[in-house]
């Protein structure tokens, strides 16, 4: 990829990001909206989207356009789960609030009764799930390694922690 094609990636994904947090303040600044159940659970989503926007663009395009690895192996660790528990809360987010909006369909009375509590308990636990699958990725011995040269996951098949970890992801991703 030339470094013109990671400058216009990472102009695109500054501009999402750029959308993505004018719609998650317009979520929380209205009184109505962000007492709702569903939209603290969307507002969730458009966090993780940020969180991944922001991982892209602090690690992956500058790898790109530089030639050459930014961060360093400590911190690297770090930018790992950073850019796994977006795509572990989202997995679990969806189902969620399709199951609110079926919920919203077939029984509102129960559906008008959910708490906003309720909601910040499931973002609550949602993330602390997604922040646990996504060490499960940096423990030094799991198997599972992220080359930050290459930008991509490699992973020692003849551990068997890795082969239900990948049956896991399969899973979730159907």
């Amino acid at each position: 990829m030339t470094a013109a094609t990671a400058f216009v990636k990472l102009f695109l994904s500054l501009i999402f990001l750029f959308i993505d947090v004018l719609v998650l303040i317009a979520i929380r600044r209205q009184s109505i909206l962000s007492s709702h159940p569903i939209m603290i659970l969307n507002a969730a989503l458009f966090t993780t989207e940020i969180l991944k926007i922001g991982a892209q663009v602090t690690n992956e395009y500058p790898v790109e356009i530089v030639g050459r690895v930014i961060i360093d192996c400590p911190t690297s660790d770090i930018w790992a789960v950073w850019s796994l528990v977006p795509w572990f809360s989202s997995i679990y987010l969806y189902p969620i609030l399709a199951v609110l909006h079926l919920l919203a369909i077939y029984r509102p009375v129960s559906f008008k009764m959910l708490k906003k509590r309720s909601a910040y308990i499931v973002v609550s636990i949602v993330f602390a799930v997604s922040v646990v699958m996504s060490l499960a990725y940096v423990i030094p011995s799991c198997g599972i390694y992220y080359s930050h040269t290459y930008l991509y996951w490699a992973f020692d098949f003849q551990r068997p922690q890795v082969f239900y970890m990948e049956k896991f992801n399969y899973a979730l991703t159907v």
